[in-house]
């Protein structure tokens, strides 16, 4: 309990500056659409909490704190762009209960994926945004194919393939 408090609390150290302006975005819609602004903080922190978690186990797995171990994991995950993804996969219209499976297979993969690659990034490079920056440039060549290839997935409409598909492309990311 202590590590889930300490990954969710200050939530503006675990995002990146994009990450940051979405969730004040969000929270503003929100507020917008009449939901108290404490309360709608928190529901725009919901990704946090629910990630918090795999942060801690993260951080079991390669001694770091449990924050630096959050802050590697969410500025990974920002920096593949997967939040857009994650929310189409959220949305996908399946009735198919075997095509929902593979869909949040797919999505847990992409989760998978990025833990393993923050226990890379970690044991390779410390922990943090720093250690995030210097693994980024130092695969800067690999990081940008996947990148373009998770951005052209995104394009149109999402499907089951294409959640397996980027979950096998940040497959690559993980050496």
């Amino acid at each position: 309990r202590k590590a889930i408090e300490a990954i969710t609390k200050k939530p503006e150290e675990l995002y990146s500056p994009s990450a940051w302006a979405r969730r004040e975005s969000d929270i503003a819609a929100l507020v917008t659409s009449g939901v108290p602004a404490e309360i709608a903080a928190r529901m725009a922190d919901l990704p946090i909490l629910a990630a918090a978690p795999d942060a801690v186990a993260i951080a079991q797995r390669t001694k770091a704190n449990d924050r630096d171990a959050a802050v590697t994991m969410f500025r990974l995950s920002d920096l593949a762009a997967l939040d857009s993804l994650k929310l189409a996969a959220d949305s996908l219209k399946i009735s198919d209960p075997y095509e929902r499976l593979a869909a949040t297979r797919a999505r847990d993969a992409m989760d998978a994926v990025i833990a393993d690659l923050a226990v890379s990034v970690i044991a390779q490079h410390g922990p943090g945004a720093k250690g995030v920056a210097a693994w980024s440039q130092a695969h800067a060549a690999t990081l940008g194919r996947v990148k373009k290839s998770l951005a052209e997935l995104s394009q149109g409409e999402i499907s089951q393939a294409k959640l397996s598909l980027a979950a096998s492309l940040l497959r690559d990311l993980v050496q």
